[in-house]
């Protein structure tokens, strides 16, 4: 569990649009912020014994000076969307313009991006993360990034996210609610390889899904639930799933639970 009260967020300098970000942050999810004040980040850390720290900048929020918000695969794979290539993913959601989606685990929102730019503007999709700070990075990153075409940053632009556990938050929906809930739990045998993830896994989730969950999240769904699991992991077999979609040499796989 990470302790809020050893982390902290500053600014890369102190502009007052910074700082009001930074403000807002603060208030959303309940860390100290410290005014720069020409220290350094070092210095800052050790002044005020912190164990991380949160830095707003004019692009991006970075923790560290190392972990920030990247779309990661999200944009090449939607350029081979719009080639007409399929998406493991997104055949596994069977999703169409308009359709509504929860991701309940959210992270750095790749998946959610892809999912995204199927359902377009005139659908809808919810990002759920339950590490404030991974929320918070992941927030500013997906209204401030400039990766990608017009198409992939419009597919940001419209993912909704709260800062919540996915637990709490499927008890309070009502019955079909969207047409497709998704997780990508953190894999019980990790991708080590994968640098992205690595960077977040010390702020990360690693509870595991329950048939509570997977009962609720069910009851949330109008059409399907869909797991992402990587094929060497334990997940699936444990849960009675109607299909699983996945090339046999590729490094994931989807199972699929319809109503």
């Amino acid at each position: 569990m990470i302790n809020l009260e050893k982390i902290a967020i500053t600014t890369s300098q102190p502009r007052e649009h910074l700082i009001d970000i930074a403000q807002k942050i603060r208030t959303e999810i309940g860390i100290n912020y410290i005014p720069r004040n020409k220290l350094s980040l070092e210095n800052i850390k050790r002044n005020y014994n912190l164990s991380h720290l949160l830095i707003v900048r004019e692009d991006k929020i970075i923790v560290d000076d190392q972990y920030f918000f990247h779309p990661g695969m999200a944009v090449p794979r939607i350029k081979m969307l719009k080639k007409g290539e399929l998406d493991p993913m997104v055949q596994a959601m069977d999703i169409k313009e308009g359709d509504s989606v929860l991701d309940c685990t959210l992270g750095m929102a790749n998946d959610a991006i892809v999912a995204s730019f199927i359902i377009g503007a005139k659908g809808t999709i919810v990002g759920i993360e339950s590490s404030p700070i991974i929320y918070a990075v992941t927030k500013w990153g997906l209204v401030s990034a400039q990766k990608g075409s017009k198409d992939s940053q419009n597919a940001m632009r419209n993912i909704s996210v709260i800062n919540s556990n996915y637990e709490d938050y499927l008890e309070k929906l009502s019955e079909n609610s969207f047409d497709v809930v998704y997780f990508d739990p953190m894999f019980d045998v990790p991708l080590l390889r994968s640098n992205g993830i690595n960077g977040l896994r010390v702020f990360a989730n690693y509870d595991k899904l329950t048939n509570d969950v997977i009962k609720n999240a069910l009851r949330a769904a109008r059409r399907r639930v869909v797991i992402k699991e990587w094929k060497y992991g334990h997940i699936l077999k444990n849960l009675s799933v109607h299909e699983v979609i996945g090339g046999k040499y590729s490094k994931v796989k989807f199972g699929v639970l319809l109503k």
